[in-house]
């Protein structure tokens, strides 16, 4: 199947295999059980959005950990925060980290859906921007002799192209 990945990661086996349903007729899904295999399947294949549990159990690299980790590689895809309780700190600290949104488990499936649609179109977005940036970096940076308010112009594309919505 082609179309968006969606990489769930969460030490529940059963929860993953849940989730694996809801989404498999419309989306690649794939799942890891540990903070460090989901890591490494999005280093070796990326994915579009990820289901992110925050808590391993002990011994085991938390979610925001791994958030932060998906957060610095080239190609970031979009998280949503998966818990079983709504501690307010590790909510906050989640979206500091970059976290699209943050949901109590157990999610309601046609909830989930739309959010998982919602963070894909966010990624969308991020990535368009990106790709308009570049091609107005490319475009100015080529841009030796000319017109002076078409440089202008373009300038103020790329002022544009690079604020946050």
């Amino acid at each position: 199947m082609t179309g968006p990945r969606l990489l769930i990661m969460d030490d529940d086996q059963a929860y993953c295999g849940d989730l694996s349903l809801i989404f498999s007729d419309r989306m690649q899904v794939a799942t890891a059980f540990t903070g460090e295999d989901g890591l490494e399947q999005l280093e070796r294949a990326g994915a579009d959005v990820v289901l992110l549990d925050v808590d391993f159990g002990p011994g085991r690299l938390t979610g925001l950990q791994i958030l932060e980790r998906i957060g610095i590689l080239d190609d970031p895809p979009t998280v949503i925060m998966l818990s079983g309780n709504r501690d307010l700190p590790t909510v906050v600290e989640a979206v500091k980290l970059g976290a699209f949104h943050y949901v109590a488990k157990p999610a309601n499936p046609s909830e989930l859906r739309n959010l998982v649609v919602k963070a894909l179109g966010a990624r969308l977005h991020r990535l368009e921007k990106m790709a308009l940036q570049q091609e107005v970096g490319r475009l100015t940076g080529s841009f030796i002799a000319g017109d002076d308010k078409t440089f202008r112009m373009l300038e103020r594309v790329d002022q544009v192209a690079r604020t946050p919505v």
